[in-house]
């Protein structure tokens, strides 16, 4: 094709087998287009690929460590809170020890649409992660072939390390079209007992009645991911309360465990609190009711139950590791109530990993004095204080675990509990 000019017109001279191609581009389009629709309706590429992310790395005694703790504490018959599987009914004296190999305790991890506060409406169940018992410390009690096992849980890359590691997706690929994105985590806890069947539900604080139980405040602590140490990815946990800040205290070092606390008045069977009672129940008595039926019958003296209430728990317990501070010290600090006439109390010392290790426990009561005992290195049976003899009152109290490591093993940990007559 050419254009030709001349004096007076000008004039567009075609070639017979000239096209203008308007369809120019369509296929390219229609290729385009094809390709989305396929992409629409054939799984898209999603990046499933999970990751190892291990506890943050924190200093403990001048040793860089990566191990997570976690305490699981127990309401006995006293009302006490306490680091044991006495109230749970677990039969740790037969060889087989099948409820205690059956039993174990369930991390569970929730995620909340655009990180809301937690309940049992808007939470999402992610994974779990579940502790046995076996995995958990063990305490020798009578002799060096008795040992019990204890509620106490520790990782490390060479003993109960599958409580050690939480697994999660790399990225957020398959979460991008829900509201649960992020690598942020609430996380609670159960306790499945092989015993009885029953299950207990945990709390973060110290419940004693479940009608105050608040969800969003009492059960979870905060389980945080970070990614960006790749491929080193890590994991840390925090305090959680829904009315103050979210990014709490650090938990699960060594000198400050995750602790979990049955909630009181449920009986472990239920993982939902007891609610409390209608206003319908508490209709009083009317009035036309003859006056003497209403009469209670006094109550003899005598009949006033005597007994101690301590409001922080009965138990101190005390690990260490050399190189480190030597010895080391764990106290518990509360008050003591005692109702009813005096009472006599006394303390108990234990430890694992006996060999050249001693242990000291230490109750003081504000305004009466204290008792001790020292579990000399070397000893395998528990050891007993003297009775201290406790009038009706109120008095601060602090029972104190100390653990010193003499030599041979670089590791240990010990325990004081009160004991009353």
């Amino acid at each position: 094709m050419r254009i030709r000019f001349d004096g007076e017109d000008q004039k567009l001279i075609l070639n017979q087998q000239q096209t203008f191609r308007t369809d120019a581009g369509w296929d390219e389009s229609f290729q385009s287009f094809e390709d989305e629709v396929l992409e629409s309706i054939i799984n898209p590429i999603e990046n499933y690929e999970t990751c190892r992310y291990i506890h943050k790395p924190y200093t403990s005694n001048g040793i860089n460590q990566t191990d997570i703790w976690f305490h699981f504490y127990f309401i006995n018959e006293s009302g006490n809170y306490g680091l044991d599987y006495v109230s749970q009914g677990l039969d740790q004296t037969t060889k087989l020890l099948s409820d205690v190999k059956n039993s174990f305790f369930r991390l569970e991890f929730y995620k909340t649409p655009n990180n809301e506060a937690p309940n049992r409406s808007n939470r999402r169940l992610v994974f779990a992660k579940n502790l046995s018992l076996p995995i958990g410390e063990r305490v020798i009690v009578d002799d060096i072939s008795t040992e019990m096992f204890v509620p106490v849980f520790m990782g490390s890359n060479y003993k109960n390390k599958e409580n050690m590691y939480l697994f999660w997706f790399e990225d957020d690929t398959v979460l991008e079209e829900t509201t649960l994105t992020g690598t942020t985590f609430y996380m609670t806890a159960k306790f499945y007992n092989a015993a009885d069947g029953s299950r207990t539900q945990f709390a973060n604080k110290q419940v004693s009645d479940s009608t105050t139980f608040v969800e969003e405040d009492d059960m979870y602590f905060l389980v945080e991911m970070n990614r960006d140490d790749a491929p080193t990815y890590h994991y840390e946990v925090r305090d959680y309360d829904s009315t103050g800040t979210v990014r709490g205290n650090r938990r699960g070092e060594s000198s400050d465990p995750i602790k979990f606390y049955e909630i009181g008045g449920t009986g472990g069977t239920s993982n939902t609190p007891t609610p409390s009672p209608s206003s319908t129940t508490l209709t009083p008595t009317p009035s036309t009711t003859p006056t003497v039926t209403l009469t209670p019958t006094p109550t003899p003296s005598s009949t006033v139950t005597t007994g101690a209430n301590w409001s922080n728990g009965t138990s101190a317990m005390v690990s260490t590791s050399l190189p480190g501070d030597n010895p080391s010290t764990g106290t518990t600090t509360g008050t003591l109530t005692v109702v009813g006439g005096p009472v006599q109390v006394y303390v108990s010392s234990y430890k694992a990993f006996n060999y050249a290790n001693t242990s000291y426990a230490l109750l003081e009561i504000s305004g009466l004095g204290q008792t001790a005992v020292t579990n000399p290195s070397g000893g395998s049976t528990t050891v007993y204080s003297s009775v201290l003899t406790v009038p009706v009152g109120t008095y601060t109290y602090t029972l104190s675990s100390v653990l010193t490591i003499d030599g041979g093993l670089t590791s240990g940990m010990a325990s004081a509990n009160i004991l009353t007559q």
